[in-house]
């Protein structure tokens, strides 16, 4: 009953574990030595009492130890979970990257007349605003007076 094996095992960092589960981990590793500890005082001077005692810390650590690796089994599968959907959203980018490669080479093939209808939209939106600018001042002056 070793918590380091289960972490070792899912591939799992402590130090990088969310807090709740970092803090069960450390709480797995606490119970443990305890245990061992108790263990050994029964061994010492063994009474009907403290083995009971020691029965039940024993179960109640090993529900804790297996609650612990469930967790940590349950947010193994959630970072694999969100890998594979980073994964996926990665080949959809770079498929759509392609995809827009391929349209900017078709963009770049079309003949210059669509250019320069473009250029003339741009030098009216620039008269109008120019237009509008100049009006709008004027109107302004008219009031103040």
């Amino acid at each position: 009953m070793n918590i380091q094996d289960t972490l070792t095992e899912l591939g799992l960092d402590k130090d990088t574990l969310p807090r709740i589960l970092s803090q069960r981990v450390a709480t797995v590793e606490d119970l443990v030595s305890k245990v061992a500890l108790a263990e050994k005082e029964v061994a010492d001077e063994p009474t009907e009492e403290s083995q009971a005692k020691l029965e039940e810390v024993k179960t109640y650590t090993d529900e804790y130890f297996k609650d612990a690796q469930e967790q940590l089994k349950s947010y193994k599968k959630k970072l694999d979970k969100k890998a594979e959907a980073e994964k996926e959203a990665k080949a959809k980018d770079d498929a759509k990257a392609k995809e827009e490669e391929v349209e900017v080479e078709v963009i770049d093939a079309k003949p210059v007349v669509e250019e320069e209808k473009k250029s003339s939209g741009m030098g009216a939106l620039l008269i109008g605003g120019v237009l509008l600018v100049a009006t709008l001042g004027a109107v302004n002056i008219l009031r103040k007076k």
